[in-house]
């Protein structure tokens, strides 16, 4: 999945400026955990996250996704842990 679809893509407050927004990937099943994945091999920034992902990636969910929310078990409901996802394996919901 790619990075920029996976709920694991956060903002680094830390690592952010003022006129750029870091993200990294918080999965510690992943190659890429505590990565900046908006930027370049070569250090340029990115606006956008453009990196290609992991396997071990988990879509997030869309506002609205009514379909999505009733097919989540409560534990993975906003609110609950903070996480807003849909699980791969539910993706095609």
């Amino acid at each position: 999945m790619k990075c920029i679809s996976c709920r694991f893509a956060t903002v680094d407050k830390s690592a952010s400026d003022k006129d750029w927004t870091a993200y990294e990937c918080g999965n510690p099943e992943s190659e890429y955990h505590k990565s900046l994945i908006n930027i370049s091999e070569d250090g340029k920034k990115h606006k956008r996250i453009s990196w290609s992902g992991c396997e071990h990636g988990e879509r997030k969910v869309k506002p609205g996704a009514t379909k999505t929310i009733n097919a989540l078990s409560p534990s993975r409901l906003p609110g609950v842990n903070g996480s807003q996802v849909l699980p791969q394996a539910h993706a095609g919901i």
